[in-house]
């Protein structure tokens, strides 16, 4: 496409030119072809992970902005947290890590439906401030450096049923003070460096459960908690508890009687301590309704903490049951292993463990070499010769002659198992005559040795394609009302069965389905007879039919129509 001469601009453009940097082209400029540039285009490289973080960055910044760092709990905080536009529409609201100091006491007024708040990790926040929300039940205030609550109204937390003050620096006197809580059921005080407790849970008419872990207390401990009324769980590990006081010490401490010392405790747990014997522990198993023990992290079970046989601890068991023989029915359930967390299903540990029974995975395969399974068509010519036997069985006739198993070469040796014989009758004709042994029912005895064999005859089974059928299988017995068909072959070879489930659409175009009806055997047709003087007959026979029918309606017509001629004879006398 050739260059358009240049024009110099006219009128005030020109003198514009000098100040846009504009440079006007030589003559060579304006006859010659411009020149493309010698270089590629230049590919632009991205570093991904470079712009992820960039994105987290601008992401965190923002949300820094948006959330502010306000240093008041007030109620536009609150509805923020609560995501919702109203205050009586609240019930959850988290406002941890928010490095608040104060509560706007008079804005959580209008919230009065907020259940559950979660104001951890706010250094220096007072507890007291949270006792006017009518409706809590719930407070997490961990990690708050609480130790003791300024001021304590009579009705403050009218409802509050768990409150977690874990990893504070909580004091004698602050714990005295929980007990105005009317109804408090769980108090976690885990982490909070405590050496011993007050004398006052006798007045904690609600607890239930109490969590005491990571702290620094001894087994004097329980002879504070003993007049604890409704007390059911308790959490004394990774304490310093290396004996627990006997019966009768803590009912002469305590002005109880034995039977009222713990009497509602369900389960203790003591891992993680350092309790040395049995000896230490053996008046706990006096406790009625004492049901679950942990102990596991002692030295008592040796130097890894655990003991999964249980053997350090059967004279704890066998000395617990005597003493409750004849008064409780419970079963003291004593745990020295440390519980582990059970794989999430289709997971690879998942699978690791529910491969097989640990008991045969010891245990050699050895390959024999029989004949191959019977295939579909047999099954079906063996059932079939079942039915005909049966029929000759009622009729009197001589039943079929079955065939005789071969003495089997090895001794009687438990371990070796006959995996499968050519005919289930002659296995069961043997069994009869004992020619083949049986083991004894017995779930502990494992075999030596597990024979196996192929499916195909010369062909090692593909795992593969055998788990595929054995889906397929349980696809239609469960699904009883699908099409099965046959699909492509597979590059393993072989055709694979397929269960679809019919559609909604097609069971709607479906006609009804309807009885079945045996049809008629046909006659003999004559006229498609074999024979000639057969087919002849039929002929001569049927004209003679047809003569006589056209006698027979020659003679109606006679009857029925007048004679010929009268219609004119009648035109002649009307004339």
């Amino acid at each position: 496409m050739p260059l358009k001469p240049y024009k110099k601009p006219e009128g005030r453009a020109r003198y514009l030119l000098p100040q846009m940097n504009f440079v006007d082209p030589g003559a060579e400029a304006k006859t010659q072809r411009p020149k493309l540039p010698s270089r590629g285009l230049g590919v632009v490289s991205i570093d991904v992970d470079d712009e992820i973080r960039k994105r987290k960055k601008a992401d965190l910044l923002r949300a820094q902005l948006t959330r502010g760092q306000s240093r008041i709990i007030d109620g536009f905080l609150l509805l923020d947290a609560c995501g919702v536009e109203f205050p009586d529409e609240g019930h959850r609201a988290d406002v941890s890590g928010r490095h608040a100091t104060e509560v706007s006491s008079t804005d959580l007024e209008y919230f009065p439906n907020l259940s559950w708040v979660d104001a951890s990790d706010n250094p220096r926040l007072p507890l007291e401030d949270f006792g006017s929300l009518p409706r809590l039940k719930d407070l997490r205030f961990a990690a708050n450096s609480w130790s003791v609550c300024s001021s304590v109204s009579e009705d403050w937390f009218p409802r509050l049923l768990v409150l977690d003050l874990s990893y504070n620096t909580a004091t004698l006197d602050g714990i005295s003070q929980l007990v105005t809580m009317p109804r408090l059921r769980d108090l976690d005080l885990t982490g909070n460096g405590l050496v011993e407790l007050p004398d006052v849970f006798s007045d904690f008419q609600s607890l239930e459960k109490l969590f005491l872990e990571r702290n620094r207390l001894q087994g004097d401990a329980l002879t504070c908690l003993a007049k604890c009324p409704r007390l059911r769980e308790l959490s004394l590990a990774h304490n310093k508890v290396t004996s627990t006081p006997t019966i009768d010490a803590m009912a002469e401490a305590t002005s109880l009687d034995h039977t009222e010392i713990l009497a509602e405790l369900v389960a203790l747990d003591l891992a993680h301590n350092h309790i040395r014997s049995e000896k230490d522990i053996d008046d706990l198993t006096v406790l009625p309704k004492l049901e679950q023990l942990s102990l596991y992290g002692n030295p008592l079970l040796g130097a890894t903490g655990e003991d999964p046989t249980g053997e350090t601890v059967r004279t704890l068991v066998q000395t617990a049951t005597q003493q409750r023989d004849g008064w409780t029915a419970r079963h003291l359930d004593v745990t020295t292993e440390v519980p582990r967390k059970r794989p999430n299903r289709g997971t690879a540990g998942a699978a690791a463990g529910a491969k097989c029974d640990r008991r045969f995975e010891r245990i050699g395969v050895q390959r024999i070499a029989e004949a191959p399974i019977p295939t579909a068509a047999q099954f079906r010519e063996k059932g079939h010769q079942a039915l005909v036997d049966a029929l000759e069985k009622e009729a009197g006739r001589k039943p079929r002659t079955k065939k005789k198993v071969p003495q089997p070469t090895t001794d009687k040796d438990p371990s070796f198992f006959v995996t499968a014989l050519q005919d289930d009758d002659a296995l069961e004709e043997a069994l009869m005559a004992d020619e083949i042994y049986e083991e004894p029912e017995d779930p502990i005895v494992a075999p030596a040795v597990l024979a196996a064999r192929a499916i195909e005859p010369a062909r090692r089974s593909d795992p593969a394609k055998l788990q595929s059928a054995l889906r397929a299988l349980k696809f239609a017995l469960d699904h009883p009302a699908t099409l099965h068909v046959q699909a492509a072959p597979t590059r393993r070879g072989g055709d694979v069965p397929v269960a679809a489930r019919a559609t909604q659409a097609s069971v709607s175009k479906r006609l009804p389905r309807q009885k079945y009806k045996p049809q008629a055997k046909p006659k003999d047709n004559p006229f498609r007879a074999a024979e000639g003087d057969l087919r002849r007959n039929a002929r001569l026979v049927q004209a003679e039919a047809l003569q006589e029918i056209e006698s027979v309606l020659d003679v109606l017509n006679r009857d029925v129509l007048p004679p010929p001629g009268a219609y004119d004879s009648a035109e002649d006398d009307s004339d």
